[in-house]
């Protein structure tokens, strides 16, 4: 199967999909065609990623928003974090969180005109390197499992099948006693505690990117 026909194919991508995904070839040509400040919605590691990125092409941030109330009146390198509320019909919002399709169906519903799905501009413009990912997976299930967080990430429909061992101990990846685990993106230290709990002398190095749930996972 060819990712980018899967992708087409997809019945709820088109309904999905806004303007700008379908007019620019490219998040840099888009970037290109604005003039206006723009407001990041997601305050957390992917919007602090875009962050850079737009400081990169000169594109001046407004504000980051974010439903969270616990990140709300923080400032990230000096911008505030404001409430859904503060973003103005006339705002190009930026969506950089993995709640996208949630995100966008919110703000759509606010009456905010143009809001613009980062992921699927990322997706659009990394058909080959998924390609590349899925034909080099071993197996049929881990190359199903892909398509479906695909299909998720695009269309927001959850299609997964429950899977039949407890998560993190499949019978053929799961740690022992004694073992050595890096937790890479460990969020607020939830997987590690459960190791703990669950395997006598285990070891983990844990790591997160986020600083907000960085300062969570020191705490637990």
């Amino acid at each position: 199967m060819m990712i980018k026909e899967f992708i087409e194919n997809l019945s709820e991508y088109e309904n999905t999909t806004n303007e700008y995904i379908k007019r620019y070839k490219t998040f840099d040509e888009f970037l290109n065609s604005i003039s206006r400040e723009v407001v990041i919605f997601g305050a957390s590691t992917l919007g602090i990623f875009l962050l850079e990125y737009l400081k990169s092409k000169n594109v001046n941030v407004k504000f980051f928003s974010d439903n969270d109330k616990n990140k709300q009146g923080n400032l990230i390198e000096g911008i505030p974090v404001e409430p859904p509320s503060k973003i103005d019909i006339k705002d190009v919002v930026l969506v950089a969180s993995g709640w996208e399709y949630e995100i966008y169906k919110q703000l759509v519903e606010m009456g905010i005109r143009d809001v613009i799905p980062y992921e699927k501009f990322q997706f659009k413009s990394n058909v080959e390197n998924i390609e590349w990912l899925y034909q080099n997976l071993e197996d049929e299930e881990s190359k199903e499992i892909l398509l479906k967080i695909l299909e998720y990430k695009l269309t927001g429909m959850i299609n997964f099948k429950p899977s039949r061992f407890k998560q993190y101990f499949h019978p053929k990846a799961s740690p022992e006693r004694g073992d050595i685990v890096i937790d890479a993106g460990a969020y607020v230290g939830n997987t590690a505690i459960e190791f703990c709990k669950s395997i006598d002398k285990i070891k983990i190095y844990c790591f997160e990117p986020d600083p907000i749930n960085y300062l969570k996972m020191i705490k637990n």
